[in-house]
Formats: structure tokens, sequence, C-alpha cells
């Protein structure tokens, strides 16, 4: 029985973001393929990505990634942020700069 309720009550979920994702197009449409790096699609994840220009004939992409750059592999975990997390947090909520957060230092880079 509490298998049908969370099955019914799944496929209510289903039904109702399926409806609130219908209200427009969600498409990008251009006229002509990208010229120049910055007219390109970025696509990506942060540690690596691609510019992907939109050619029909003979596509081009541009690749990156980030050991291009550093020369090696880097995991980009902080090993202190466990520590300053909750310092963070709490900068964060009172809206408060992340550099006037002592012990953080340069332990956030990337915001």
């Amino acid at each position: 029985m509490k298998f049908f309720r969370y099955f019914l009550l799944g496929i209510v979920f289903i039904t109702i973001n399926a409806d609130a994702q219908s209200d427009g197009p969600l498409r990008l449409w251009y006229d002509c393929p990208a010229k120049v790096w910055e007219e390109a699609l970025p696509l990506g994840n942060g540690k690596t990505g691609a510019m992907v220009y939109g050619r029909v004939c003979m596509e081009r992409i541009a690749l990156n990634d980030n050991t291009l750059w550093s020369g090696f592999p880097e995991a980009g975990n902080n090993a202190d942020g466990p520590k300053i997390l909750l310092q963070v947090r709490m900068a964060i909520d009172a809206g408060t700069i992340l550099s006037k957060v002592p012990s953080a230092g340069g332990a956030v880079s990337s915001i």
C-alpha cells in the first residue's frame, strides 16, 4: 500500500514538473554559425570545457581543460574546506564579503 502511494505521488510530481516546463520553447536557435570565440556556445563543468561554433558540414569545437594550463591534474578539493565551511556560510548569510572571514584567507578561490 505504501508503494502505491509513493508511486502515485511520484506520477503527480512528474506530471506537474512536465507541465511547468512546457510553457515555452526551451531551445537556442541561431541563423548562422559563430565566427569568433566570443560568439561560440560554452559547454562544460568548470574543469573541462568546450566552445561549440555551430557549423553544419564541418563542426569546430575548441576544447579546454584546466590541466592544460596548470600542467598537472588537480583534484580541486581544498583540504581545509570543512574547517572553514561554517564560517563562510555564516558570512554569506550575514551578507559580508568572503574576504572578511579571517580563517578563509585565500581558501575560497572560485566565487
